[in-house]
């Protein structure tokens, strides 16, 4: 495939996202507050379609090379499981439980290593972190319920 080709379909597709993050964020609670929960999702979006603006233009000079994908089996899994966990996330509600379970499955199967128990619950680990992290984010911080 074009690398061009596979940045410009990137880009488009996450600028897209982007704009429905920064759209969607109107129907989040307002708050009387400078910083409410509103704010971080509208920042990330603008963020996110900035970059891709800039990574567009500079794209645009950079030599256009055949990029081979090396195992293709990586991004059928995360697509696959990414679909599974919004479903999932739809259907119970449980955006954090969901999210600890996908990030603990996504490290171990990105893991190169030889597999370990060990190693496992180091993913458990990090994976329950940045549940808590999001947690605390949201819920306490930003008062904004994630269903």
């Amino acid at each position: 495939m074009s690398y061009k080709i596979a940045s410009y379909v990137s880009l488009i597709f996450f600028a897209m996202i982007g704009v429905l993050f920064f759209s969607s964020s109107f129907y989040l609670p307002a708050s009387g507050q400078t910083i409410g929960p509103e704010y971080f999702p509208r920042l990330l979006s603008i963020i996110l379609i900035i970059f891709c603006i800039i990574s567009f233009i500079t794209t645009t000079k950079k030599k256009d090379v055949k990029v081979e994908f090396a195992n293709p089996r990586y991004i059928i899994f995360t697509v696959l499981l990414s679909i599974v966990f919004i479903g999932l996330w739809h259907m119970f509600g449980l955006f954090y439980v969901f999210a600890f379970v996908y990030m603990a499955i996504l490290f171990y199967f990105y893991n190169q290593d030889k597999h370990s128990l060990k190693k496992a619950f180091k993913y458990i680990v990090i994976a329950l972190g940045m549940a808590i992290f999001l947690y605390v984010l949201f819920e306490r911080l930003l008062n904004f319920t994630i269903r």
